[in-house]
Parts: structure tokens; sequence; C-alpha cells
């Protein structure tokens, strides 16, 4: 029978208090209530004879920690479902993991980039993950899941170095791209699945998946493909429906040889407007889903409303921008002026010193004067010093201020481009009703076929244009911030060089007190 006994207790001689949790039978071994909070708690828990596999069935733990961890340590098949875990630290001896319907936003591992991790198996679905770069460090995956989490963009060079890796589902995302820098060349992998996000074009042309067996890219936005499905030799099942494929796409993914395709119901086909192929739904006519602002959802409509949002916070960095110069250029320039002027004053009370005093009674005068003027000169420096990294600051925030216009320029001349959109496609339809001639109707059918492929590249590229926006803006505010924090930190010293004016200052006025009573003497 499997149980749980925890115990809590108190040791007389350590004068310590822990609570105990252990498995009442070996194998498998499973923990129920384990509610780890507060860093006492994961201080003082212990876990005497727990073995593996564990499960970790009900409780709550917000943070898997180092510490944690490692009490675990005989453990390398662990299963923490539902704890409300937020961060999660894996050792490099663990081989299976499995930390479904958390709330994990962040994975640790080993600063030590040559430490290496035998993790074999990570299922990571239903959490809250934006990030998943870490994941690289596990090179001998073999099946990895990351369904459910909250990924908007998905670099496939994380899983470049993961070549034991059989299956790989990224499904129930938020994925809008999928960028290949480097290559994608994963011999082994059989399984793979973007199913269930807002994918409006893939990109596969450098993947190199010789073994992939199942590619599953249903219920996205699919229109546009670069590469060929065909190159995937060893595929089998390629599952398709739920997106906006154009109809020449479609029809070339059919004629790939002994390849088996899912299917979608007529009834979606009718209620898009869609032309069917072989119980596939596609795109004839692009001007029914690529449409402009305010003329509906349409498979792009929806980024219009984000293009106003990025367009909104660049105004609103520019503002922040130069809020920061203007009060840094102020504050500055004020204290600088105080602190020359505390510094002059000081310099004129040390040659006063200097002359009253007696040759043969200087000898101690001279000293606290060198040590005055020696920390003077330190004001000195440091006031240079500062001066220095604000001008570096100041070039940065006006460098910034620069590209921050730029992606405004940017974003301006996109909608300049989109508002003759809808009257390009007017034109086009008034020649058509107009064309008495056959000849002339089939130039002008060609004419508006070519206009609607040139729309078509260009809604992609701003669609591609505003996620890069919004991932530059989110830079730029991290730029921001840490402006910011150089700022006040500047501002900081500047405040202590004000305090070790005014003890210079009162041991000269002291110094020049006792040089006076010993000159009346």
């Amino acid at each position: 029978m499997i149980g749980l006994t925890a115990v809590l207790f108190a040791s007389a001689l350590a004068g310590i208090s822990a609570t105990e949790y252990s498995c009442l039978s070996r194998k498998p071994c499973v923990l129920n209530d384990v509610n780890l909070v507060s860093e006492a708690e994961l201080a003082g828990v212990v876990f005497p004879d727990v073995t593996d596999p564990l499960t970790i069935a009900s409780g709550k733990i917000p943070n898997l920690t180092r510490q944690l961890a490692e009490k675990l340590s005989s453990i390398v098949d662990l299963t923490i479902n539902a704890l409300s875990m937020e961060t999660i630290y894996v050792r490099p001896e663990m081989k299976h993991v499995e930390a479904v319907n958390n709330v994990l936003h962040t994975i640790l591992v080993e600063d030590d980039k040559t430490k290496r991790y035998e993790l074999l198996s990570l299922n990571l679905t239903n959490n809250k993950l934006t990030n998943v770069a870490t994941l690289a460090r596990f090179d001998k995956l073999r099946a990895l899941n990351l369904d459910g989490n909250a990924l908007e963009l998905l670099s496939m060079d994380t899983f470049t170095a993961m070549h034991e890796l059989r299956t790989l589902s990224v499904a129930r995302n938020q994925l809008l791209t999928v960028e290949t820098e480097r290559g994608f060349n994963l011999m082994k992998l059989r399984s793979l699945s973007f199913a269930g996000n807002q994918l409006l074009e893939l990109d596969v042309q450098l993947w190199e998946l010789a073994s992939l067996e199942e590619f599953d890219v249903t219920n996205n936005r699919l229109y546009m493909l670069t590469g060929n499905f065909g190159q995937f030799k060893g595929l089998e099942q390629l599952k398709i429906s739920g997106n906006y494929w154009k109809c020449e796409i479609l029809v070339q993914m059919n004629r790939i040889h002994g390849l088996k395709f899912d299917s979608e119901g007529t009834e979606r086909c009718k209620e898009k407007s869609m032309t069917e192929v072989k119980q596939i739904c596609c795109t004839l006519d692009a001007s029914n889903f690529l449409t402009s602002p305010g003329e509906g959802d349409g498979l792009f409509g929806e980024k219009w409303e984000e293009l106003r949002v990025l367009q909104a916070n660049v105004t609103q960095l520019n503002e922040l921008v130069l809020q920061v110069k203007e009060q840094s250029e102020n504050e500055t320039a004020t204290k600088e002026s105080e602190l020359e002027r505390r510094i002059q004053q000081l310099e004129e009370q040390l040659e006063k010193l200097a002359e009253k005093c007696d040759p043969k009674e200087e000898s101690v005068a001279v000293e606290e004067t060198n040590e005055l003027k020696t920390v003077m000169t330190d004001h000195k420096n440091a006031i240079k010093s500062l001066e220095e990294k604000l001008s570096a600051m100041s070039e940065e925030l006006e460098g910034f201020s620069e590209r921050l216009n730029d992606f405004r320029g940017v974003v301006d001349e996109k909608f300049e481009k989109v508002e003759g959109v809808p009257e390009k496609l007017e034109n086009l339809e008034n020649l058509l009703k107009g064309s008495d001639s056959l000849g002339l109707m089939m130039k002008n059918l060609t004419v508006l076929e070519n206009s609607l492929r040139s729309l078509e590249g260009q809604q992609l590229k701003y669609h591609l244009s505003s996620v890069d926006l919004k991932s530059q803006i989110n830079k730029e505010r991290h730029r921001i911030d840490k402006v910011t924090d150089q700022y006040a930190k500047l501002a900081s010293e500047s405040e202590f060089l004000r305090e070790q004016l005014n003890k210079a200052q009162e041991n000269i006025g002291l110094a020049y007190k006792i040089i006076e009573e010993i000159s009346e003497e």
C-alpha cells in the first residue's frame, strides 16, 4: 500500500524543527499534501527515505529551488503536477521531469555551461512559459512537450543541439512566428506539432528532418508556406486543416506521393466562403481575408489594433526619453554647480591656512592641509567621472530617441500603404465590370491576380514587422529602465560627495581656527 507519513518533530539535541515526508512503500513513491511555501519550510523539510520514481501528487510548492532539489538528490524521475509551481530548478542528474498544470514561468539551470545534463524527457504542458531558450542546455532530450504555454515567438535554433529528440510539441500556445537562423537538422525527430497557434506563415526551407513521420499544423491561420513539405522524405501524416491555405499551395501539397492528409467538414469552407480541395479549405480570393483596418476581422484584421498599440507605445517611450533626459540635465547641472562652488570655497580656505602657518609649527597643519588637498582632488576626479557618465547617458538616450523615431516612421509608412489597398481593389473590380472584350477581361484578371499577390506579401510583411517592433520596443523599455537606474545611482554618488565636502569643510574650519589660535600665541 502506498502511503505518506508526515511527522512534525522537535529535536531536543539540535533545537531544530522540521517537517518529514516519507513513503510507506518503495515502488512507486507518492507523497500527498506537500506544502512548502515559505523559506523556513523549504529549509526545514526532510525526505529521509523517498525512492525513485517520485510523484508529489498534491500540495503547494511555488518554487522548486536548488536547495529543495538537492534534498531529493537520489531522485532522477520526478512528477510534480498541479502544485502552483512558478519556478523549477533542474538538477543535471535528472532524467525525467513532468511538471504539468502549474504556473511555471522560469526554468533554472546550472550557471556552469560546461555541466552536462542527462535529461531525457520533459513535459511542461499547461504552464505560463514565454521563453524557452534555457531548454537548449538539455541536449540529450528525446521527448519535449510545451503544449498550452504562452509562447509568441519560437526560435528553432533552441533545439538544434538536441540530436536525440524524437517528439516535439508546441501546440496551443500563442505562436505568431517560428524562426530558423542557423538551420534545423534533427535526424531522429519523428513527430512535430504546432497545432492550435496563430501562425500566418511557415518557413521550412532550412529544416532537415529525415525521420519526420507526423507533422501537425492544424487550427492556425496559415496562408503561406516557404519551402516544401515534400522535402521531409519520411513524412507519412500531414495535418493541415483549420487554416486559410492559399489554394495553389494546397494543390502542390497534394502532389506529394504517399502522403496522408487529415480532413475537415465542408461546413467550414461554406461558412468562410472558401474553396475545398480534397476535404481541406483553401483561399482563392485573398481579398476576402486580407482586410484593411475597420473592414472586418479577416485573416489579418486583429493585427491592426496591435500596430496601433505599438505606435502608441513608441510615442509614450519618446516622451519618457525626453522627460528623463531633461530631468537628468537640470538636476545634474544644479548639483555640479553647487559642488564646484563648494570646492572653490575650500581651496580658498586652504590657501589662507597655508599663508598663516608658522614655518616652525607648520608640520601638523601642512600634513592636515595636504590630506585635505588630496580629498579635494578625489572629489574633483569623482565629479569629472560623473560628468563623463552623464554625457555617455545623454548620448545613449539621444540614440535611443532616434531609433524610436525610426520605428514610428516605419509604422506610419505601413498605415499609409494599407490605406490604399481598398481603393486599388475597387478600381480593379470596376475595370472587370466594365470590360466588354474577353481579351481585356483576361488581362484585367491577370492584373488583379498580380495585385492580390503583392498585397498578400505586404500584409505578411506588416504582420512580421509588428512582431519585430513589439520585441524591439520591449528591449528599449529595458534600456530605459537601465538608464533610469544608472541615473539614480549617480544621484546617490553625488549626494555622497556632498556629505564628504561638508566633512572636509568642517575639518578645514577647525584647522583654520587652530592655526589662528597658534598665530595669536
